[in-house]
């Protein structure tokens, strides 16, 4: 979203600006850069990474909002820095509860299976993702932001449920031992 549509909505709205491209990036990496470690904090055990991916998932589906807003409004600078924030923090979030799933949601007797799915995991996003925030921006306009914060929000619900019920699975066998 950062990446992709951000400069796309800038293009789209602030043509006569595109060097708010590179200042949403500079935000985004200044986010980053602070940021990173505190937002991590909390992601040692399933819970805590499934608290941060719902958050995560709040936090970009807010970040969509605001770029929709964005767009609504006829291009606000100040609703797009906010919008930059949000999603910066929500990839943030995102990012410290992959990694706290993916060591706590695995089992140790079988790395090599757990190295090529974490790779699949990572590539898949790559590759679809440019092209479903490019068409949802390009078919939708601005409110393809609104259908990307649905799928976000469902998706960051749904993990809740399901790695909690993993974790309780993985957990059994070494309460039993």
């Amino acid at each position: 979203m950062l990446t992709i549509g951000i400069p796309l909505l800038v293009l789209r709205h602030f043509a006569d600006r595109p060097w708010l491209i590179g200042l949403a990036l500079a935000v985004n990496t200044a986010v980053a850069v602070t940021l990173q470690v505190p937002l991590a904090r909390g992601c040692e055990d399933v819970a805590g990474a499934t608290r941060s991916a719902v958050r995560a998932g709040l936090l970009l589906a807010g970040g969509c909002l605001l770029c929709c807003l964005t767009g609504l409004l006829g291009g606000s600078v100040v609703v797009l820095l906010a919008a930059v924030i949000v999603l910066s923090l929500g990839e943030l979030s995102g990012s410290a509860a992959v990694w706290g799933l993916g060591l706590f949601l695995r089992r140790h007797d079988v790395t090599a299976h757990n190295q090529s799915l974490w790779s699949m995991y990572n590539s898949l996003p790559q590759l679809l993702g440019p092209f479903v925030v490019a068409w949802s921006l390009h078919t939708l306009r601005d409110y393809g932001w609104l259908a990307m914060a649905a799928v976000v929000v469902l998706a960051a619900v749904a993990l809740r449920p399901v790695a909690l019920a993993v974790g309780d699975r993985l957990a059994e066998p070494a309460a039993a031992g």
